[in-house]
């Protein structure tokens, strides 16, 4: 649940932002598994862009079928340990919902709640407490391409080329330049 020790405001859409390479963790599940349903646990945060699930997963113990995920561990330490989202598969539809039991059982009793099926994200939900009342909201999941920044430091360093025309000019020191001919 998300919570914070003081009141203000915080404006954020109702999305919820998966990475690119947790479809590419389902896709590989859902090939293994079959036409048979499967779940995976997460980790998210709220941000000003929506909330924001990471790269992070889990793989908690559970036995399935066509139509069910039987968990054979307790989720509630892990949900503890800040593994506060659920994704689910419905492998048997291009185009899932959440089913009656869905929102009666997973949805409730984790932060966001993420459907997966053969065309990738299909619905998620987000879960608030609001004073007494839990108010939980569906939404179109969003996902993002991975970024990948590589820290060079001082491994590749760029030499400047200036191009006049037919002549290449290589910047070498402050006071010295060489001319070479520049052939295309």
């Amino acid at each position: 649940m998300y919570t914070r020790k003081s009141w203000g405001t915080v404006v954020a859409p109702a999305i919820v932002v998966i990475p690119e390479y947790i479809e590419k963790v389902c896709h590989s599940i859902q090939r293994q598994v079959g036409k048979n349903e499967f779940s995976i646990l997460l980790k998210g945060q709220w941000s000003s862009e929506g909330f924001i699930v990471h790269n992070e997963f889990f793989i908690p113990l559970q036995e399935v079928t066509i139509s069910e995920v039987n968990f054979k561990e307790d989720l509630y330490p892990l949900v503890r340990k800040g593994w506060n989202v659920i994704l689910h598969s419905h492998p048997f539809t291009t185009d899932a919902v959440f089913s009656t039991s869905d929102e009666n059982t997973i949805n409730k009793n984790f932060d966001c709640s993420i459907l997966y099926c053969q065309n990738g994200f299909s619905e998620a939900s987000l879960r608030f407490s609001v004073d007494d009342m839990l108010v939980i909201v569906k939404t179109k999941p969003k996902i993002v391409k991975d970024k990948v920044e590589v820290l060079l430091g001082n491994k590749i360093k760029v030499k400047e080329i200036r191009k006049y025309g037919f002549l290449d000019i290589k910047k070498q020191g402050d006071d010295d330049i060489d001319i070479e001919e520049f052939s295309l």
